[in-house]
């Protein structure tokens, strides 16, 4: 569903979490065909509510992936002030790819987890050197403001396991969970047979120094 503008993202809400009813006005957010970076679908958003009671612009921020002709994707920022009807911003997409092709994250940098932390954004993303099939790994980056990111240092902070391990083929579609002094990351785990299984990682303190 990357491909042709069928990618599209939606939206459902639900009052206990178990029981959901989709938005009638889904999509929420489609491509533009005529912005190259994302002219053939958006998909796999991550969305924080900034804390603003009161329905400003940015009250609500989604990050989310599109995907270019020759299958890079990269991600871009969309702001809405009530969850249904949202503004791209005029600065995307906000993480690309390096400029580096050997680099691990040379070839696309795809689906993310965003989470808000000391007065600004973590991202862990998922990313290849190279077209699938390849090796997944994981890395971070920092934002004040959800627009301008900062790669970190130690990337990629997890990469996938030993030749036949259950991640063999890499680790991927992370989740982060910052809690109080809980650093935690959930991923996918893909083995050569492309089984998939999910794992959890401790993100130590070292790692945003």
């Amino acid at each position: 569903f990357y491909w042709k503008g069928s990618g599209g993202i939606g939206m459902a809400s639900s009052k206990d979490l178990v029981n959901w009813k989709k938005y009638e006005g889904n999509p929420i957010l489609v491509r533009d065909k005529n912005i190259p970076w994302e002219s053939e679908g958006v998909f796999e958003p991550s969305v924080v509510f900034t804390g603003d009671e009161f329905g400003g612009e940015g009250a609500f921020l989604m990050w989310y992936g599109g995907n270019n002709k020759d299958g890079v994707m990269s991600i871009g920022l969309a702001k809405s002030k009530d969850s249904v009807t949202w503004v791209k911003d005029s600065a995307n997409p906000v993480l690309k790819r390096s400029d580096v092709p050997s680099d691990f994250d040379g070839y696309t940098v795809e689906v993310h987890s965003v989470v808000k932390k000391n007065n600004g954004y973590i991202m862990a993303y998922e990313a290849t050197d190279r077209i699938f099939p390849s090796r997944f790994s994981i890395g971070l980056a920092s934002s004040p403001d959800g627009v301008t990111w900062k790669k970190n240092k130690n990337n990629p902070i997890l990469e996938g396991g030993s030749v036949g391990s259950w991640d063999s083929m890499g680790a991927y579609h992370p989740s982060l969970l910052f809690e109080r002094d809980v650093n935690m990351i959930f991923y996918v785990g893909l083995n050569n047979q492309y089984d998939h299984q999910i794992g959890v990682a401790e993100v130590r303190s070292f790692i945003f120094q």
